[in-house]
């Protein structure tokens, strides 16, 4: 559901001695995002192993107000078993660039690179990051494939560790900006499943038809609550809810965090 919206109500009654049908259907005439802003017990952790051994898709949208040194979101045990999308920190000329993980190590080498491209500022972009079965990685920005330093190094492990949305999962990185409509797939969506999938809310399109055929969405957080204080469930009913801060056992996030967007999600339903 939505931050606010309305009811609309069926009515289908049959013909002579037929039934009545009241169907009645929530309609959300706005969208809710959560605001990290840079500070570490706004990041939202879930229980571990969201993301899975194997293939994976791992998407979002994020509105970030710096390009510096930010961690969209993680999961991980250490330096060398994790996944994420991140920038790159410092003041060089990489300073900002998307930098994603994509497993554990593979022959002793980390299976993370560089994209030598600089995410948008100050406006709302989706970022998709997969793995195929051999182990082999892709990240498309707003729906268009980003070649990935060292991508030839496959990895298909799970990394354990807690999802974390909005920081690194050891607590060391942090997103100054707004993350909204995290998806896990079991599945690494090509990408006409991703271009799909970006405007379309869980895992069927607006005209009703699969975002991709035999894809298998595990967890769906769109941040749409009601009552601030309430984790942050899965919309699919699997997969683990979130909560703010590093405690699992700690409320999720306060009213302050969750905000309008009139953002990117135009063809969401």
């Amino acid at each position: 559901g939505g931050g606010g919206g309305a009811l609309s109500t069926v009515l289908s009654f049959g013909g002579s001695g037929g039934s009545g049908v009241v169907i009645i259907r929530y309609t959300p005439t706005q969208d809710l995002a959560v605001d990290i802003a840079g500070s570490a017990t706004g990041r939202l952790v879930g229980d571990s192993g969201a993301i899975p051994a194997g293939q994976f898709t791992l998407e979002g949208w994020a509105y970030l107000r710096s390009a510096v040194g930010q961690v969209l979101v993680s999961q991980g045990t250490s330096v060398n078993s994790k996944v994420y999308v991140a920038t790159l920190g410092g003041t060089g000329a990489t300073a900002g660039d998307l930098y994603v993980a994509w497993g554990g190590l593979a022959n002793s080498l980390w299976t993370e690179g560089s994209l030598s491209v600089k995410p948008p500022v100050d406006r709302w972009f989706h970022f998709a990051l997969t793995r195929d079965s051999s182990g082999a990685p892709k990240f498309f920005l707003d729906g268009t494939e980003i070649a990935i330093g060292n991508s030839t190094r496959l990895s298909t492990a799970n990394p354990g560790g807690n999802l974390t949305v909005g920081g690194q999962f050891d607590g060391t990185g942090v997103a100054n900006g707004l993350v909204d409509q995290i998806k896990v797939w079991g599945t690494a969506l090509n990408a006409t499943g991703v271009q799909n999938s970006m405007h379309s809310y869980g895992a069927t399109r607006s005209n009703g038809v699969v975002v991709q055929s035999g894809a298998s969405l595990l967890a769906h957080y769109d941040f749409n609550e009601f009552v601030a204080g309430a984790p942050e469930l899965s919309r699919t009913g699997t997969g683990p809810s979130l909560t703010r801060g590093s405690a699992l056992t700690s409320a999720s996030y306060t009213d302050s965090q969750i905000i309008q967007t009139g953002t990117a999600h135009t063809a969401q339903t």
